[in-house]
């Protein structure tokens, strides 16, 4: 027989309650889309690794925005601003008594000529423009190869970001590292070499095998040493196995004057 249970009094324990993000997690992708339509092919990477967003789909979508919107607001906005320009130049030239002076005819003719001139060349529409040019490049890109298109001033945003970052980067290296200098190669109680560099080597990795004269080595640490007074950057070398198969090579040649062994 069924039992019937007391219903649960104000206050008592209740199991966990779940919040469902639903809207939140669709608002996120959203962002996230039209981000990755925005942003340069590299912070683009990043975005589509976090947020599995489809940059080409987003991409043509804002270029149907910009196209077609900013189209239509370049050509109001010339309605508009054009016409209220002629007027105040006709009143400015009334105000100077063109009517006494008809001789001055063509300056208040060249000024429809001039207020054209400065509806273009104002900021406002130049973004427009770059808007509109920019929205058809990314429609024609997702017709012919389906990809993404960044934003020009995002670009430019990035590219001098990242140039300063870098400028700061290296500066910061100069300072604890010093100034470049020749490398130094050190041979290592296993059998390898440890190299010595005022500079990185990020090109050196796992997954390649180093040529130093007829041997072929392996990274196996990476790190900093001081020595002679200097900071140096360390990248310890295995010997690597006669018999393993190399995929991608790197030949590396010590300077005359390192301390190695053969």
């Amino acid at each position: 027989m069924g039992s019937i249970e007391p219903a649960p009094r104000p206050g008592a324990e209740r199991g966990p309650v779940r919040v469902q993000f639903d809207r939140f997690d669709g608002l996120v992708a959203l962002l996230a889309g039209v981000l990755s339509a925005l942003l340069p092919a590299e912070p683009r990477a990043a975005v589509v690794r976090r947020w599995a967003v489809n940059p080409p789909f987003w991409s043509a979508l804002l270029g149907v925005v910009e196209a077609l919107g900013g189209g239509l607001w370049l050509v109001d906005d010339y309605l508009r601003r054009v016409r209220m320009l002629v007027d105040q130049g006709v009143d400015a030239a009334l105000a100077a008594g063109f009517e006494d002076h008809p001789a001055d005819a063509l300056a208040v003719t060249w000024s429809g000529s001039f207020a054209w001139l400065r509806w273009l060349t104002s900021p406002l529409t130049m973004l427009l423009v770059l808007a509109v040019v920019t929205g058809a490049v990314r429609l024609v890109s997702f017709a012919l190869n389906r990809e993404a298109v960044g934003e020009p001033l995002v670009w430019l945003g990035w590219r001098l970001w990242r140039g300063v970052r870098r400028s700061g980067l290296a500066a910061e290296h100069k300072v604890r590292f010093g100034p470049s200098r020749r490398d130094r190669v050190l041979p290592t109680d296993d059998g390898g070499l440890l190299v010595l560099t005022s500079e990185p080597r990020p090109e050196w990795n796992g997954l390649v095998t180093i040529g130093v004269g007829e041997r072929f080595f392996r990274l196996a640490e990476v790190g900093e040493r001081r020595e002679a007074g200097q900071l140096w950057h360390s990248y310890r070398l295995r010997e690597e196995n006669p018999s393993a198969v190399i995929r991608a090579l790197l030949l590396y040649e010590p300077p005359a004057n390192a301390t190695r062994t053969s």
